[in-house]
């Protein structure tokens, strides 16, 4: 049995199917704002391409955010849809663990209200302000364009963040299994 992953809060479409926290099938692509017209085709592609019928999955992992309010919302409401069409459950994960590098370290991502959203390595989210940021620095930073960092991180390591399915696959398993009505979402949105 296989769980399709679904994350639409970047400027990239993640799509994989995971079997026993190994990638099977991926497809990452740029939606450039057409998710709506791009989502679902892709998703059949997808289970096209691996010989499955929407029916032979087990459940559906879907990025709750933070990222780009419509792309993220577009998502959870397609993989809402597959859920309860298939009666299968969800998992939901943090986005920025489909770019969490196999280093250790803390994600960062500025928001617009000034604050800033830490994901760290124990899986924890926090929205922190700047004077708050130094308890939280970990050995490395994760930025989705480290040239872009703030003025505030700019002395300390960043890595640039890029699609690391593999990470998501292997943390996945321990995710709990919820229904689709107890999803949230995180609506942080960053300035690049």
């Amino acid at each position: 049995m296989f769980t399709l992953v679904i994350d639409t809060s970047t400027d990239l479409c993640l799509l994989a199917l995971v079997q026993g926290g190994q990638v099977v099938h991926e497809n990452t692509f740029s939606h450039e704002n057409r998710l709506s017209k791009h989502l679902l085709p892709s998703i059949r592609a997808l289970l096209e391409k691996a010989g499955l019928k929407p029916k032979e999955l087990k459940e559906i992992a879907i990025g709750k955010g933070p990222g780009s309010y419509t792309g993220t919302r577009l998502g959870a409401s397609i993989a809402k849809t597959l859920c309860f069409a298939l009666n299968l459950p969800l998992k939901a994960f943090y986005s920025p663990l489909a770019f969490m590098p196999s280093e250790e370290g803390t994600f960062l991502l500025p928001t617009k209200a000034g604050l800033y959203f830490l994901f760290k390595p124990d899986k924890q989210a926090a929205l922190v302000s700047s004077q708050e940021l130094p308890q939280y620095f970990a050995p490395f930073f994760v930025m989705p364009d480290p040239k872009k960092a703030p003025e505030e991180i700019l002395s300390r390591p960043c890595l640039q963040a890029t699609v690391n399915l593999p990470n998501l696959a292997a943390h996945l398993s321990s995710l709990p299994l919820i229904s689709p009505e107890e999803m949230t979402l995180e609506y942080l949105h960053t300035p690049f």
